[in-house]
């Protein structure tokens, strides 16, 4: 007893498997990173930007007496947090022409930890 004959071609109308391969690529990665340990720098600084602002250094030292932003914002970064980065003038806040760096979560991590609360 022979078997159908199998079609080299997926079941379906044309163009359905080629839209189902793609939706695949198309899901967004799972969001799920790790909290900071508490009462340390890294989760003031998160604290911060679970606000949606952007964080300078000036803002970030102003509020915590130290100027290791870029160190807090690299363990978030290896935590799983989608932390952005942005140049921004330095004139107005530093007096020099040199740009600072602003940090912001992405939104989608801000909508993420929205939904939990």
């Amino acid at each position: 007893m022979k078997g159908a004959p199998q079609s080299k071609t997926p079941a379906g109308r044309p163009g359905q498997f080629d839209a189902a391969q793609q939706s695949l690529f198309d899901e967004q990665r799972t969001f799920c990173p790790q909290w900071p340990a508490p009462a340390t720098l890294t989760a003031r600084a998160l604290d911060m930007l679970l606000t949606g602002e952007r964080l300078t250094h000036p803002d970030f030292q102003a509020a915590t007496r130290s100027w290791r932003l870029a160190a807090c914002i690299d363990v978030l970064r290896k935590l799983g947090w989608p932390v952005l980065t942005f140049d921004e003038a330095g004139m107005p806040i530093t007096g020099r022409r040199r740009a600072i760096a602003a940090y912001q979560l992405a939104a989608y991590a801000l909508q993420a930890v929205g939904a939990c609360a």
